[in-house]
């Protein structure tokens, strides 16, 4: 009996700490705090980080504080691309999003002249599955990037991408199969000691 409970203990002790723990890598720029129409910028990001070994990605955010669209109309758009290569005129890239400032608005004053306010916001975009798949493809290439392409002029705070990864799963029983294998070692044991006495 004594066995049975120590070989239990054992696997879910093993299922356990193959359990995976989670990794944030983070890059912050104020680089690109004015984006003006007509101009695409590029975001190097980090060209000497790779996935760390045993690992996969599991998510990425990109988060863009203080977004604000600095002239009218108020729905005028920024691209958002994720570059396989920021150093050669984005040679394969794939639309991650398309912010569009709809925040603005008109008022009129006391003197009823019109005024045009439009308050910075904060965008945090999560990359789809498909995205994260060009995202770990554009990564084992050695090198990554975002573009910006802003169809008018967009201004900034800061810009964060956040690229979370975890452990590779191991191939262990799941905690389920371990408690009906228990709980089935744990009756043959009772029903063998019934038969012994």
């Amino acid at each position: 009996m004594k066995k049975i409970l120590v070989l239990i203990t054992m696997l879910t002790v093993l299922t356990f700490a193959g359990s995976a723990l989670a990794t944030t890598k983070d890059w912050t720029t104020t680089a690109y705090e004015t984006l003006a129409h007509g101009t695409d910028y590029t975001w190097s990001v980090d060209s000497s980080w790779g996935i760390p070994t045993g690992e996969h990605i599991t998510s990425a955010t990109l988060s863009i504080a203080g977004l604000n669209n600095s002239a009218e109309p108020e729905s005028d758009s920024l691209n958002i691309y994720l570059l396989n290569n920021p150093y050669t005129n984005w040679p394969t890239k794939t639309l991650l999003t398309v912010f569009q400032d709809t925040n603005g608005y008109y008022w009129k004053d006391s003197l009823g002249v019109t005024h045009f306010t439009n308050p910075s916001e904060t965008l945090n975009y999560n990359l789809t599955t498909a995205q994260l798949v060009d995202l770990t493809t554009y990564i084992s290439d050695n090198t990554f990037g975002l573009g910006f392409d802003p169809n008018c002029h967009y201004s900034n705070t800061g810009i964060t991408f956040s690229i979370v990864t975890e452990k590779n799963p191991v191939s262990t029983p799941e905690p389920t199969s371990l408690l009906l294998l228990g709980l089935g070692l744990l009756g043959l044991a009772g029903t063998r000691r019934k038969i012994n006495k």
